[in-house]
């Protein structure tokens, strides 16, 4: 081989790559090195998705029952609250101006 020569080798690949540069294709090294990133990625993104198992304690069910057997009663409970709540504003009584017709 002369020294202005290159030598072309092809990997089982088929990638093509100088001899004289590389020991090993460099496309391919590259390639398994973007797959493992991407395969730990993917493991990362199912491993995500899962879902533990959670067994309830007796505090949050009972907590999980509270809230769904009162939620009529807490949205009646705000009616009233709000109700009483503008009562003061309404109560002519406590109009200061209604006790100056009988002075």
């Amino acid at each position: 081989m002369k020294e202005n020569e290159i030598e072309i080798v092809t990997c089982k690949n088929g990638h093509m790559y100088p001899a004289h540069l590389h020991k090993t294709c460099p496309y391919c090294i590259k390639f398994e090195e973007n797959s493992a990133k991407l395969m730990a990625e993917r493991n990362a993104r199912k491993q995500a998705n899962n879902r533990e198992l959670h067994i309830n304690t007796r505090w949050e069910n009972f907590k999980q029952w509270l809230d769904e057997g009162t939620s009529g009663l807490s949205f009646l409970f705000s009616m009233i609250g709000d109700k009483l709540h503008d009562l003061p504003d309404r109560d002519r009584w406590k109009d200061p101006h209604f006790w100056d017709l009988y002075r």
